[in-house]
């Protein structure tokens, strides 16, 4: 289970209601104030001294990031300008001339300065929105309220614990591929209009409908809507891109990194940007504070996360052939290019491939060039006179791409249904 930032959770806070949180850590690194992140280059972890030097640049880089106007004024373009320009565009800028951060030219001795600029977008862009950079609104990439707040953690069991207790008293009916929502006009003896909703397992009439599907296979057109759409709301959906993040996860005989490291950087030129860090499980599972199992009971897992259009690439490889393409980047940052001979066996592999299931088409919803936060408040707003709403992390400005953004969304839309039908 991914928390995406606990401040302000909801679903951080039902996590602690269900008796969790003692086992709630934050996943990237950092423990008690602690580091416990490595940068890996050729086979070894970078030395104090050359990875503060990393640190420094790249946190200007991602400051910068985090405020618009900053964008903007390194860009030299007015905001008109820049609303239509994409993310990527302050990559290339800053690429062709990272002379302007500081720390640049102790870093260019021995570090190749203009790909770390492309790293950063890789690992701070590309695993966080998991959208291609060309796509994304340069000035309004981030135009969520107050969306990622505080660490971000890892709760080892799933979700299924807080989906269950949710679901308890509910009358859930599953494998039913929704095909349409049809709304009926009220007959002479009927003061409320009701919506046909016709999928695999039959129809079901309705006083209301909250439609919860991924923005993905809402722009799919895989469900009919009668009446259509609006153009609004299509307007909306066409405001809004499909990131896409998957995960590599590789089972080896035995761990042969520093089983108290949590958080391994790739910083190899080869294979650091479609696969910018590993996660060490095991740190989370054994060496993390509270974790009772002994470390031979925990299996040695590297998870790899790969978002936008790496993990689109990715896609399009065999099982077989994205794990190879992974394995590169093992080589690269604990054994050095080459070497891969002194690799342990891979016992089993698991690639996620989330463009290609058919209820998901992708992972979360990113700003597009020309649009701004509005278009998650045109996502929710109703249509049918109300009677067919909507719900899910593409409508929830304050906290888009994030559970406890779809979490909020659902609350919302159902206290919504309830005051609708109670006048």
């Amino acid at each position: 289970m991914f928390i995406h930032g606990k401040h302000g959770n909801a679903i951080y806070e039902l996590v602690q209601s269900l008796g969790l949180r003692r086992l709630l850590l934050d996943w990237s690194g950092e423990e008690n104030g602690e580091d416990v992140a490595e940068s890996m280059v050729g086979g070894r972890a970078l030395s104090g001294r050359r990875m503060k030097q990393v640190d420094r640049f790249c946190d200007e880089i991602e400051e910068e990031l985090g405020d618009d106007e900053d964008r903007v004024t390194r860009l030299g373009v007015t905001r008109e300008q820049a609303a239509r320009m994409p993310l990527s565009a302050y990559f290339d800028f800053l690429a062709a001339r990272p002379e302007l951060l500081p720390g640049a030219s102790d870093l260019s001795t021995w570090m190749n300065v203009p790909w770390l600029v492309r790293y950063v977008g890789a690992a701070v862009i590309g695993t966080e929105y998991a959208a291609p950079l060309d796509d994304m609104s340069l000035l309004h990439y981030d135009d969520d309220e107050e969306n990622r707040g505080g660490d971000h953690l890892i709760e080892p069991p799933s979700y299924d614990a807080v989906l269950r207790h949710l679901a308890e008293g509910s009358r859930i009916v599953l494998n039913n591929v929704v095909a349409s929502v049809r709304v009926q006009q009220a007959r002479e003896d009927e003061t409320q209009a009701k919506v046909l909703v016709t999928g695999s397992a039959g129809e079901f009439l309705c006083n209301a409908v909250v439609c919860t599907v991924p923005l993905s296979v809402l722009k799919s057109d895989s469900i009919s809507f009668s009446p259509p759409l609006s153009r609004n709301k299509r307007a909306a959906m066409e405001g809004l891109g499909i990131a896409l993040l998957n995960k590599i996860v590789l089972e080896f005989d035995r761990p042969f990194w520093d089983t108290e490291v949590a958080y391994f950087e790739n910083m190899n030129e080869r294979s650091g940007l479609m696969f910018p860090a590993a996660v060490n499980l095991q740190w989370y599972l054994h060496s993390a504070p509270k974790r009772k199992k002994k470390l031979r009971d925990v299996p040695a897992v590297l998870l790899f996360f790969v978002g936008g259009e790496s993990a689109r690439e990715l896609e399009l490889l065999s099982d077989e052939e994205a794990v190879e393409r992974c394995l590169h980047a093992v080589e690269d940052m604990f054994f050095g290019a080459g070497s891969r001979k002194n690799m342990p066996h891979v016992k089993q592999s698991l690639v996620t491939r989330w463009g290609q299931e058919a209820h998901s088409l992708g992972s979360y919803s990113y700003i597009r060039i020309g649009s701004d936060g509005g278009v998650y408040d045109a996502m929710a707003i109703p249509e049918a006179d109300g009677r067919v709403r909507f719900a899910g992390e593409a409508t929830f400005r304050q906290h888009p791409s994030t559970v406890h953004g779809a979490y909020l969304s659902g609350l919302r839309e159902a206290a919504a249904v309830v005051d609708m039908l109670s006048k």
